[in-house]
């Protein structure tokens, strides 16, 4: 089954396999990565230009090294086809977007990252020494008197924080590993080995292996992620042969090993197990492939989800026409309840939902939390996208007044995650403006609990009672208080706390205004000892 399939997914292999494994500044070695993104995976419709620059940052953090070579990259993907929005987890590279093309980027972000330097690290730094394996100058820095072998390295870069010992395996510095075991006696942790897989060098995966519990589910399943990441198909198979293992599809799925999905496919002949797993690759030859061996079009993973969750998720509408045409099951569920046309709305994959709902995917479909896909879609990152395809919902029928369990509705929502436009899409037509959730807040309550302040001013303009009370005789007021209290947001870095009262006030909010224990916001401010609050409420005339 391996060289059969491999036969049509050779393409995808070699292309994902050269971009993990990037090794080289060299332009030339970099330019022919790109031309086979451009060739084998965007001009196929395999991925998105936008796919591959979620992708690569992702790769970042294992490979930190390359980090020049990989923005190099990154940027003529970006250059050649102008994506709109972009979902990028990654300060580095949010930072550098936002110098080099003016994309905005949090104030945080730029602050953490205004020293970055292209080279990673700084110059006599001693994560540099053992970057570069540079062992004349790493004694230098295990020769000062207030040198700590046990001390633990952060960066922005890493996938986490690691002692030294563990960024020589990240990094594959082989003679600065070997002075830390051999000068100090430093023993080799339990991450060690799953991190030397990331820089593939045998004398340390070997000296790892010797000290590793290969019986650990939790270790292992981190292991086998970074396995993954190194697209190193010896790695994956000893795993795979002497660990239990549970996450090996998800991570070769995650992380674009169709390799390492080949091989647990020959080897384990799970069938329907792949196949659900499968339209994450994009490769509708694939899918062909597997239901020409017997699979089941509607088998379900640990999840209960099936298939066309997978193909939702990524998007594919020709895969999800494809899958439908063989009988898959477009209002199947998972075991939370949810169809595939949830997951498509938690994505705002447009494409993918119109596909669906032209099929009777059922749009008012209801998942155990009494949540619609309304409420999945909204909660998603790309606001504008996210309004179009709002249109298309309730074009088609969705009841955007349903209440969840907690008797929260859409309009409840798009308030706490200040979308300003989803309001005025709802109340033209005819969201109920003044509905309270089960526990009695209100829209303008949400707002508050966020700080959402696009929400609060709009509710506000449009004459929402800004002194509606909970259950529990809470008004907005009381809310901000409270929510400062459990930490929410913090308020003390911000201005926006005086800003927020202050517009509510002059608005008509009663700032002493009793909830049904008789306390007032200033009360609630003096039990909790928080005297940042405490005096903003005295400016504000509270008493």
């Amino acid at each position: 089954m391996y060289d059969e399939a491999m036969s049509f997914c050779k393409a995808y292999h070699d292309t994902f396999s050269a971009l993990y494994k990037l090794d080289s500044f060299d332009e030339t070695v970099i330019d022919k990565i790109f031309q086979d993104i451009k060739i084998n995976l965007i001009e196929t419709k395999v991925c998105t230009p936008s796919n591959i620059l979620y992708i690569i940052p992702e790769i970042v953090r294992f490979r930190c090294q390359y980090f020049k070579s990989y923005w190099f990259l990154f940027k003529k993907v970006y250059d050649e086809y102008q994506p709109g929005k972009l979902i990028i987890n990654s300060d580095p590279f949010q930072y550098l977007m936002f110098k080099e093309y003016g994309i905005p980027c949090n104030e945080e972000v730029i602050e953490e990252c205004k020293d970055l330097t292209m080279d990673v690290y700084e110059k006599c730094t001693i994560n540099r020494a053992i970057m570069e394996n540079d062992l004349q100058t790493f004694i230098k820095f295990t020769e000062l008197e207030d040198f700590d072998e046990n001390q633990t390295l952060h960066s922005i870069f890493y996938p986490r924080s690691m002692t030294l010992l563990e960024l020589c395996c990240y990094h594959g510095s082989v003679d600065c590993f070997k002075l830390l075991i051999s000068k100090f006696g430093l023993d080799i942790t339990e991450n060690c080995f799953g991190l030397s897989f990331l820089s593939g060098k045998p004398d340390i995966v070997n000296e790892c292996l010797k000290y590793t519990n290969l019986k650990d589910p939790f270790l292992n399943d981190d292991r086998i992620k970074y396995a993954m990441v190194s697209h190193n198909i010896d790695f994956v198979s000893f795993l795979m042969n002497e660990c239990n293992i549970h996450t090996i599809l998800i991570n070769c799925t995650r992380y674009n090993n169709i390799q390492a999905f080949l091989m647990y496919l020959d080897q384990t002949k799970s069938i329907n197990k792949c196949f659900v797993e499968s339209p994450a690759f994009n490769l509708l030859p694939l899918c062909e492939y597997l239901l020409s061996k017997g699979a089941d079009i509607n088998a379900k993973n640990e999840l209960g989800e099936t298939c066309l969750f997978s193909a939702a998720n990524y998007g594919n509408a020709e895969l999800i026409e494809f899958l439908i045409s063989h009988g898959a099951d477009v209002n199947a569920r998972n075991d939370n309840k949810c169809t595939p046309l949830f997951e498509a709305a938690n994505k705002n994959n447009k494409e993918a939902i119109e596909c669906l709902i032209a099929h009777g995917a059922d749009v008012n479909a209801i998942n155990s939390l009494g949540d619609n896909p309304l409420f999945y879609l909204l909660a998603s990152h790309n606001k504008e996208l996210a309004l179009e395809i709002a249109e298309i919902f309730i074009s088609n029928g969705i009841d955007f007044n349903k209440k969840n369990e907690k008797g929260m509705n859409a309009f409840h929502q798009a308030a706490y995650i200040s979308n300003k436009n989803a309001l005025e899409l709802f109340i033209l037509h005819g969201a109920d403006f003044a509905s309270k959730s089960s526990d009695g807040k209100t829209a303008l309550h949400y707002a508050a609990v966020s700080n959402a302040r696009e929400s609060y001013e709009f509710l506000i303009s449009h004459d929402i009672d800004v002194n509606a009370k909970d259950k529990d005789g809470n008004t907005a007021i009381h809310y901000i208080t409270l929510e400062n209290h459990r930490g929410f947001y913090p308020w003390e870095t911000s201005p926006n706390i005086q800003k927020t009262f202050g517009y509510l006030v002059s608005h008509g909010a009663d700032i002493n205004a009793k909830n049904n224990k008789g306390k007032t916001a200033l009360q609630m401010a003096r039990d909790q000892k928080n005297t940042f609050m405490e005096n903003i409420l005295k400016s504000l005339g509270a008493e």
